[in-house]
């Protein structure tokens, strides 16, 4: 079970709900991620962002920059669903990232090797990443 779920893909909308059952969903801010956002909260409420069920859209700059944006929000992910160690925020051993709308290429597994993660499962709308 993934511990955080980031959907890099815009478009990715009315999905966000069935797989922010499983645990916490961080979505990029386009227009169609934006209003099944905004639908979500207005039908459910706030929930703390690091439980099950918790939608969180973050802005982007340029919305097709799916690997830029996943590794753009890797340090806000720390700071809310990581460990202190040493002063600094690090994502804990047996971490599991979900990552939506983006492929498991050599560019993105070795950004992501060098941000700790050893362990990549391909899906069939993105991947795992293990910690």
């Amino acid at each position: 079970m993934p511990t955080v779920i980031v959907v890099v893909d815009p478009n990715y909308g009315e999905r966000i709900e069935t797989v922010a059952q499983t645990a916490p969903v961080w979505a990029v801010a386009g227009l169609v991620n934006k209003a099944a956002c905004e639908r979500i909260w207005a039908a459910h409420g706030t929930v703390d962002h690091r439980e099950r069920g918790a939608v969180t859209c973050y802005d982007v700059t340029d919305q097709e920059d799916r690997l830029g944006n996943l590794l753009t929000v890797l340090p806000t992910l720390k700071e809310h669903h990581g460990k202190i160690h040493n002063d600094h925020f690090l994502f804990p051993h047996g971490f599991v990232l979900r990552v939506l709308g983006l492929t498991p290429t050599e560019t993105v597994t070795s950004a992501l090797k060098e941000l700790g993660f050893s362990a990549f499962v391909e899906l069939a709308e993105g991947f795992n990443a293990y910690k």
